[in-house]
């Protein structure tokens, strides 16, 4: 039996475009953390914004960009009590869930203050990158490239700590971070 490659390869890549482009919020949709659905779009002037969502497939493909003065408002609400966290992990509101590939934002506590995870993009099993905020840690502002942090884990709501690599940004107090065991 001949395959046709070259068609095989063009749906492939036309489905990750529309994966990658056309995930919608839905308007007055029900808070969900179930995965996101894909619908494409009409037309580019009705159409609602793109978001990954929760669960979305953007961050898997594409990483998520660097936001920090959104992440900052993050951290700042939760330093006010307006977010709040159950076990180290602040899952974030529907109008913020897309500011990181699942919606969350993990916490590693430290009697010097708190380090705050946004991950940005996700690859295979625990694999990750993103962006670590964390300006009073002493080994890190000493030149540590790597630091124990908390992360999701491999069921809903659990976390694991592992050490993930760090390189400074041009921000103070914000680190790229990833983790890959390849």
């Amino acid at each position: 039996m001949k395959r046709d490659w070259p068609c095989l390869v063009s749906s492939v890549a036309m489905f990750l475009l529309m994966a990658i482009g056309c995930e919608q919020e839905q308007p007055n949709s029900v808070p969900s953390t179930a995965p996101s659905t894909i619908t494409p779009s009409t037309t580019p002037s009705t159409a609602p914004s793109v978001t990954t969502g929760r669960g979305g497939l953007r961050g898997m493909l594409v990483a998520l960009p660097f936001k920090p003065k959104e992440f900052e408002q993050i951290v700042a609400d939760h330093a006010s009590g307006q977010l709040t966290a159950q076990n180290d992990e602040i899952v974030l509101p529907n109008d913020k869930a897309g500011l990181t590939v699942d919606g969350s934002v993990y916490i590693t506590q430290d009697p010097s203050g708190d380090g705050y995870l946004f991950r940005t993009w996700r690859g295979k099993g625990r694999n990750f990158r993103g962006y670590l905020y964390w300006p009073t840690n002493q080994a890190i502002s000493q030149g540590a490239t790597s630091v124990i942090i908390n992360g999701p884990g491999p069921n809903p709501g659990s976390l694991w700590s592992s050490e993930v690599q760090i390189k400074p940004t041009s921000r103070a107090g914000w680190y790229e971070a990833g983790f890959d065991l390849d």
